[in-house]
């Protein structure tokens, strides 16, 4: 027990079903698809739903994109887009 007496107890069942929210899964999709918008062209988002929860991930399409990555680092400094 905490020095304030409270105690939790989370209901896991419950739990598991806020992770696989269909909500959960267009948020992350609309914050990979600032993510890809911000790093520019050649970006692509997507979610998905696995077995535990919902992610989402951008990726590069092109090798245009690919370099820009490996030298500039765009994707990586785009991911401050996600950010609300």
């Amino acid at each position: 027990m905490n020095p304030d007496g409270i105690r939790f107890k989370a209901n896991r069942r419950g739990v598991k079903s806020l992770l696989k929210l269909p909500s959960l899964k267009a948020d992350l999709l609309s914050r990979a698809e600032s993510v890809a918008d911000a790093a520019g062209p050649g970006h692509d988002a997507q979610a998905q739903t696995g077995p535990v929860r919902v992610g989402a991930t951008v990726m590069t399409k092109t090798h245009e994109a690919m370099r820009a990555e490996a030298t500039r680092r765009t994707l990586t400094a785009a991911v401050t887009a996600a950010r609300r």
